[in-house]
């Protein structure tokens, strides 16, 4: 996927007057990126407030993203009885949302109960999980509210959209949380776009209105700092339109903002120069960016949801006898733990030491390897995606590790943790097997990028905040834009749905109720 970035990160046509706006980008180093008074060529005639003198469209929501947060909001504001405006800034709605899987989150449910051992699972044990994976970085109020808010989308989903759950998986560990783990992914059917084509149908069927190709790029506030509404660039040419009661922010994260990652979110640099993002391409931070040119404060923008490529280390799954080793050729992290705590750790390692990290198997684990077997091993050699040798002295030698450190790496695996099954260094529970054989197999490991988390700062009614706590009237956001309820790298996998239809929903019936 060709990776691009915002062409508005650099825009000097900020609206008028926002000086909170100036002050909010210059505290984080951005003050050359600050509102300026000009407009730019075509753009709505403002007054003295830096309003238009008269807008193009009005309304009385505008929802900005047609993802699952804000198809979400959505619904909610058209279901109260509010006229809904949805721009989405691509040519087909569903951003990233469609294109997942559509997993989601929840504890205590009876899909739970009926797929898995897990009997007695609560919301406050996933809370507890999302606590301790937070490392006490996140909004303990958010999360708890979002952690008891799971088990309310999945009857959102089957009771109101319709949507059938047809199965269940768990997540990978994390040894510090494992007091808290249980497995709670639901699986509806259809996936992703089945579930942004049940929200298309209910918000439609509410009246809201859903326009693609129409990027907003702006967001006007009055000389009392209440957001008043949007301007876009459509198909049409530039519109400005008035939203009488709110504006929801549903862009999803700065994903292909080079810029922007540079600023904020070191890993997702590193992460893109060895692979390309998965996530749609219009992700590139337009929402928190248009938040922070009217004083929005952002929070734990910078953590990371990748994965690793080539591995097929499943989520959930026992991983296959393997190891991770750092330039001294040992290891560093529990390897069946969840995808994004290992890359964070693979990302501090490789910063910290200057040199790549490799996973290290030999021909002794190829029978219960998920990515290769003996009779495709041979491809990915000569492809160059791994690297073999005879011994383990010349696979350190070709990887540029401590030849010592490995050996005594794979001795003690070997002698110690496989016997035992136990790994008393890094809390490992899977995958025991005896590192041995003819050939040994090195793979760098790349990242698999699905974008960072963190963003626009939000309280519990999805209400935009400024640096000092209080709310950007009529302005809310949802979704992978916000930040909050995700710590320093994201708690896994079905949690970004369960929060684009917990926070958006709030956030469309509170925009309405303004």
């Amino acid at each position: 996927m060709e990776r691009t970035s915002s062409k508005h990160w650099g825009r000097r046509d900020f609206l008028k007057g926002a000086v909170a706006g100036a002050a909010g980008l210059a505290a984080f180093g951005m003050a050359g990126c600050a509102p300026k008074a000009e407009g730019k060529e075509g753009a709505a005639n403002t007054g003295a407030a830096g309003l238009p003198q008269t807008w193009d469209r009005e309304v009385d929501v505008v929802v900005v993203g047609s993802g699952g947060s804000g198809l979400s909001a959505a619904i909610e504001a058209s279901g109260a009885g509010a006229d809904t405006l949805v721009l989405e800034k691509g040519s087909v709605i569903g951003g990233t949302t469609a294109l997942s899987a559509g997993i989601t989150q929840a504890a205590g449910t009876s899909y739970q109960k009926e797929f898995t051992e897990y009997q007695d699972d609560t919301p406050e044990r996933h809370f507890q999980w999302y606590m301790a994976l937070g490392e006490g970085w996140v909004d303990e109020e958010l999360v708890k509210d979002l952690a008891y808010g799971c088990p309310e989308v999945i009857r959102w989903y089957v009771e109101d959209l319709g949507i059938t759950i047809g199965d269940f998986s768990g997540q990978s560990h994390v040894p510090y949380a494992d007091d808290y783990y249980a497995v709670r992914i639901h699986r509806p059917d259809g996936q992703g776009a089945g579930l942004i084509a049940a929200m298309q149908k209910k918000a439609e069927a509410n009246g809201a209105k859903i326009e693609t190709n129409s990027e907003v790029t702006r967001l006007f506030i009055d000389a009392e700092g209440v957001v008043a509404g949007v301007e876009a660039d459509t198909k049409k040419g530039t519109v400005t339109v008035k939203a009488n009661r709110g504006v929801v922010i549903a862009t999803s994260n700065i994903d292909h903002n080079a810029e922007m990652a540079q600023q904020f979110c070191p890993q997702q640099v590193w992460a893109m120069s060895l692979a390309d993002c998965l996530s749609v391409p219009t992700n590139t931070g337009d929402g928190i960016r248009m938040g922070m040119e009217i004083g929005a404060d952002i929070r734990n923008l910078g953590s990371g949801m990748d994965a690793i490529l080539d591995l097929k280390l499943t989520s959930g799954k026992d991983v296959w006898g393997l190891v991770f080793v750092n330039k001294a050729g040992q290891r560093y992290v529990c390897e069946d733990a969840h995808y994004a705590y290992k890359t964070r750790m693979q990302f501090q390692m490789e910063k910290s030491t200057g040199h790549p990290c490799y996973a290290v198997w030999a021909e002794s684990n190829l029978e219960n390897c998920r990515a290769w077997d003996a009779t495709t091993i041979g491809d990915a050699v000569a492809a160059g995606t791994v690297i073999s040798a005879p011994s383990v002295e010349e696979l350190a030698a070709a990887i540029g590790v401590d030849a010592a450190g490995l050996a005594n790496t794979l001795q003690f695996w070997n002698d110690t943790a496989v016997p035992a099954q136990a790994d008393a260094q890094y809390g490992r529970i899977s995958g025991f097997e005896r590192i041995e054989g003819a050939t040994y197999y090195a793979n760098r490991m790349r990242p698999e990028i699905m974008g960072p988390c963190g963003g626009l700062r939000i309280d519990l009614e999805a209400r935009v905040l400024r640096p000092n706590g209080d709310p950007i009237p009529h302005l809310f956001a949802a979704g992978l834009c916000t930040g909050g309820w995700v710590g320093p790298f994201y708690p896994g996998s079905g949690t970004a749905m369960a929060s684009n239809a917990h926070f958006g929903r709030k956030a469309g019936r509170n925009a309405a109720a303004e």
